[in-house]
């Protein structure tokens, strides 16, 4: 499902509109459609003139998922914020167990911002809130 909100101001950040990608198998349901999930985020994203992605992972794929789609956001000349947070670990694959790693540390690296928390992603949007207004910190 996807489907815009009006989200009002809170927590220092000003009224925004959301557009939220939410359901099980929204991924699958959007490829049988004809279109790559990822496309139409991006697309949906830079046709929004959107500040940012946030993202919730589950286990094992946050680290390809965030590498496509910077790839795709790249190709758009879209440069965004991309949060992300959830269960952010991965089995290695060079590993010889099938034990998972954290990968918040690559997750940064691929120039992703992993939050552990609703609230902890809410204080950077409040950061980017008042840097793009020139307001400074509060």
């Amino acid at each position: 499902m996807l489907r815009r909100e009006r989200i009002l101001p809170e927590n220092h950040l000003p009224a925004a509109d959301v557009l939220i990608a939410a359901g099980r198998g929204l991924a699958d349901r959007v490829r049988l459609a004809g279109c790559p999930f990822l496309d139409v985020l991006a697309r949906t994203a830079h046709t929004a003139g959107a500040d940012f992605i946030a993202i919730s992972s589950y286990n094992g794929i946050a680290l390809g998922f965030v590498d496509d789609l910077n790839r795709t956001l790249a190709a758009l000349g879209l440069r965004v914020p991309v949060y992300i947070g959830g269960k952010l670990n991965q089995v290695p694959e060079s590993s010889n167990t099938s034990l998972p790693v954290d990968i918040r540390a690559q997750l940064r690296r691929a120039g992703a911002l992993p939050c552990d928390t609703v609230s902890e992603m809410l204080s950077h949007l409040a950061a980017l809130a008042r840097e793009k207004s020139g307001a400074g910190t509060v």
